[in-house]
């Protein structure tokens, strides 16, 4: 049984926001508030029963119990609540109630507003807390430090890490080592869509339709790519006969300069820690002289005319899609997901019937090293909180969520029903699949959408996943590994992905809003940007900058050994 929500967008889009005004966050707190009184409900105050991952046997399929031995009683499913950003209503999901037989449990999935990361805090406000803590990002607020300090999880203990194979095979894999705080595991990290070693989050992706039909290459440099836009917003590449054609769009122009800063230099990611190795010692990449040449960049794009005005107002980045989606628009900066790249072309194809999109490798802006900063195969994780009764239970079902079998039945669905295989093809049943609501065009029209966002991200570079996905769009690995060969091209690597300590973890909200005022105010003109950074660097290192610099240098020096 199933208790939910609304449409949900893709991930990537939990790192682009703002804090919320005081007043959204009092109407946040209170949808809340009614929410987390219902998870304390679902909580059993009595003794765990056990979970497992194959449905619970009644008596009556016994056949070896002796006439005069009682059968013993089934045991009751385990109610578990969890937290998810927002999800499709869940209401009578074959999907979702087949998950529940073959774990013995009862989920109560709550609703979360769409990619919001500041319902987070509100929910820690409220002092109630679901069973299962689902998309708790690691960039912006450096959440998980604190919530582990302050008791609000509680870790994956060797007792249950010994009953969960999956899950134990994740968690000590070696590059989560730094993941362990006082030796302990709290934080299950979600798998990226791409391949391990492959880019970041962000990555620039434009029109092929438009450069073919003004007979342009794929820019490579910085310089080539102005130039470009400079086409793209004076050459009617629409074809109307009116000037309304801009250059590129992005959820803000302080994410524009993080979004660039790789072109000059500097790896720097929303999933690292955005720290570099600079002489015997880490510092943090918003303060290197490298970033007075990525605000020179993105100050001539902006004085140029070639940024969408949207770009000025919008920080959702699923906001800026619709409206990329019109036709009028060269270049979008995205996540690099390849469903949603699909979503992408379909959407501009619905206005512009030849529209094609591609993923672009890194634009070089130096003569030294450059790219997009290599990602750590993870984005965000999954937690139990402290008022989970049932740890064990809970630690089963995403135990369950991470074996094959799982991971089948959440993506496809049940086999018989929702598909069949011919020899090794996937044949969907899409009447059956109009039936459970967990399928829909959110993942490109037909995966269910449990597959993602609890245990991991969308498996898309698995051969299973790929051959589905052919069934829809006959060329889908094809572009996927296209796009991959370009991304991956130029790729620079940062100093850490996940050390972090209590210094930085206080320090790094203020740090980012001194950051991203300066970045703001460089590019529209409103202070010079080389006198200007000197004065936000004298003005984050005095805000505690340098102090919390210095013992994430520390930090990471420590986990190098």
């Amino acid at each position: 049984m199933i208790v939910i929500i609304k449409k949900r967008h893709r991930r990537g889009e939990d790192s682009m926001f703002r804090n919320a005004t005081k007043a959204g966050s009092l109407g946040i707190a209170a949808v809340l508030l009614a929410m987390t009184a219902t998870a304390c409900g679902n909580n059993n105050e009595g003794a765990s029963p056990s979970a497992s991952s194959t449905p619970a046997v009644s008596p009556s399929a016994s056949t070896s119990e002796s006439a005069s031995t009682s059968p013993e009683p089934a045991k009751e499913p385990t109610p578990i609540s969890i937290y998810s950003y927002d999800r499709t209503d869940y209401a009578n999901d074959r999907v979702v109630q087949e998950i529940e037989k073959r774990t013995n449990t009862k989920l109560t999935i709550q609703p979360g507003i769409p990619w919001d990361p500041e319902q987070l805090n509100v929910m820690t406000a409220t002092g109630k807390y679901p069973d299962v803590i689902t998309i708790i990002d690691n960039d912006t607020f450096d959440r998980t430090g604190q919530w582990i300090k302050t008791g609000i999880l509680q870790p994956f203990t060797d007792e249950i890490l010994e009953q969960t194979p999956n899950l134990k095979s994740l968690l000590t894999q070696p590059e989560f080592e730094d993941l362990k705080v006082d030796g302990k595991y709290y934080l299950l990290p979600m798998r990226d869509e791409p391949p391990l070693g492959s880019a970041g989050q962000f990555v620039f992706q434009i029109r092929q339709d438009w450069l073919d039909k003004l007979q342009l290459p794929v820019p490579t440099t910085t310089d080539e790519f102005l130039d470009t836009l400079i086409k793209f917003k004076t050459m009617d590449p629409d074809g109307n006969g009116k000037e309304d054609t801009y250059g590129l769009i992005t959820n803000g122009l302080d994410k524009l300069v993080s979004y660039s800063a790789g072109f000059f230099g500097l790896p720097h990611d929303e999933r690292s820690t955005g720290f570099l190795k600079v002489g015997d010692g880490y510092e943090y990449w918003a303060i290197q002289p490298q970033v007075k040449d990525t605000l020179r960049w993105v100050k001539q794009l902006y004085d140029s005319g070639l940024i969408h005005p949207d770009t000025l107002t919008q920080t959702n980045i699923t906001k800026t899609r619709p409206v990329f989606a019109e036709g009028r628009i060269g270049v979008t900066v995205e996540n690099m997901n390849f469903d949603q790249l699909v979503n992408r072309i379909t959407a501009l194809q619905a206005n512009v019937p030849d529209a094609s999109v591609i993923q672009m490798s890194a634009l070089k802006g130096t003569e030294g090293a450059y790219g997009y900063s290599k990602g750590n195969g993870h984005w965000a994780y999954t937690a139990l909180s402290s008022q989970n009764k049932n740890p064990l239970e809970s630690a089963k079902l995403l135990d369950f969520l991470l074996s094959d079998e799982g991971t089948k039945l959440s993506t496809v669905g049940i086999e018989g029903v929702h598909y069949t295989m011919d020899g090794d093809k996937l044949v969907w049943n899409e009447e059956e699949k109009k039936k459970d609501p967990g399928f829909n065009v959110n993942t490109s029209g037909q995966f269910h959408e449990l597959n993602w966002g609890i245990v991991r991200w969308s498996p898309m570079v698995s051969e299973f996943y790929m051959k589905a996905s052919e069934t829809v769009v006959p060329n889908y690995s094809q572009m996927v590994q296209e796009n991959l060969d370009r991304v991956n091209k130029y790729l620079i690597e940062p100093a850490s992905y996940n050390t972090s300590n209590e210094e930085w973890s206080k320090f790094i909200g203020t740090g980012k809003t001194l950051e991203n005022e300066f970045f703001i105010k460089a590019v529209m003109g409103k202070v010079d940007i080389d006198k200007g950074f000197d004065s936000f660097v004298k003005s984050w290192k005095a805000a505690g900058g340098a102090e919390a610099m210095k013992a994430m240098s520390d930090a990471i020096a420590a986990s190098k050994g």
